[in-house]
């Protein structure tokens, strides 16, 4: 059984030739996603759509044999270990949430809500854990669940009697820094089991962002990422960002980033076209929020309000 993960504190030369951008509309609506910020900084509660979300059924219905199936997970898990023992937070949460929706199980489910909860987010971790533990799980599993739901619930308590200034969310993990960061070492994977993982990772983001899953595809093309240091993952995991937040820092982030680097005219075009996808959809929010911030202007001091 694979090890649970936040318990305890603790360039892939491949033909990369028909590596393909992920640019493509999802076949159905989106569904929502969970920020992997703190929804409710300054607040006791949080929408229990996102509870839902994280513990949603997900889609296994791969085409991978179950020989496969195994060997893939495991190295995932390993990643992800890796990731945590880096305090790479987001990535290591990334590669338990793959490695969970690759094949189910407890372990990687409760280590990918430990990321959670070591990213600060102890409100959404705190209903995670109380949901895990109506599960079936081990008297181990049991143990831990429990453990950590007393950790999520003192940290709400701490949070409350201090929430966070505005400044201090500069001090938080940044999630463009570990996507962007050296890739797992070759004592996790080596190199010939990164070349055969990174086919299968892909096929994976596709497939979950054609059924409209963007989020799953995101963690997808950021571990994918991980491992290839390649342009088209990194845009693909920037492009699954937009169709969840069209104003996404982190995918304005690592566009400008990918800019920084050599890539092909393909590469260059998605790039410069999601970016002022970007900032059009930026502008347009801003521009209806001073039109609301002038409408409730005139309500409250009775002006007319402009047409």
């Amino acid at each position: 059984m694979p090890p649970l993960v936040g318990d305890h504190d603790a360039a892939v030369e491949v033909d990369h030739a028909a590596v393909e951008i992920d640019d493509a509309d999802g076949e159905v609506a989106a569904m929502p996603h969970t920020p992997r910020y703190e929804p409710s900084w300054y607040y006791e509660e949080l929408g229990m759509e996102l509870v839902s979300q994280c513990l949603r059924p997900r889609d296994r219905n791969h085409n991978l044999a179950s020989s496969k199936v195994d060997w893939l997970h495991r190295r995932l898990l390993a990643c992800g270990h890796d990731a945590n023992g880096r305090s790479h937070h987001f990535m290591a949460h990334s590669w338990f949430e793959v490695a969970y929706a690759l094949k189910e199980g407890m372990p990687e489910l409760i280590s990918s809500i430990n990321m959670r909860l070591k990213l600060g987010q102890c409100t959404l971790a705190k209903h995670l854990y109380e949901r895990v533990l109506l599960m079936q799980l081990t008297d181990a599993q049991i143990e831990v669940a429990a453990r950590k739901l007393g950790e999520a619930r003192t940290a709400i308590a701490e949070r409350a009697k201090s929430p966070p200034r505005p400044g201090e969310f500069a001090r938080m993990q940044d999630e463009v820094t570990q996507i962007l960061a050296l890739p797992p070492s070759e004592k996790t994977v080596s190199l010939p089991e990164k070349a055969k993982m990174l086919p299968m990772m892909r096929s994976e983001g596709h497939r979950a962002n054609k059924g409209g899953d963007f989020e799953a595809a995101q963690l997808w093309f950021d571990c994918a990422h991980s491992l290839s240091q390649h342009p088209s993952d990194l845009l693909s995991a920037a492009n699954m960002r937009l169709k969840l937040v069209p104003t996404s820092p982190a995918a304005e982030a690592l566009y400008a980033h990918a800019l920084s680097l050599q890539l092909s005219e393909r590469e260059l075009d998605v790039t410069e076209r999601k970016l002022e996808q970007l900032i059009e959809a930026r502008a347009e929010e801003e521009e209806r929020a001073a039109a609301a911030s002038k409408s409730a202007e005139s309500m409250v001091y009775g002006l007319p309000s402009e047409t």
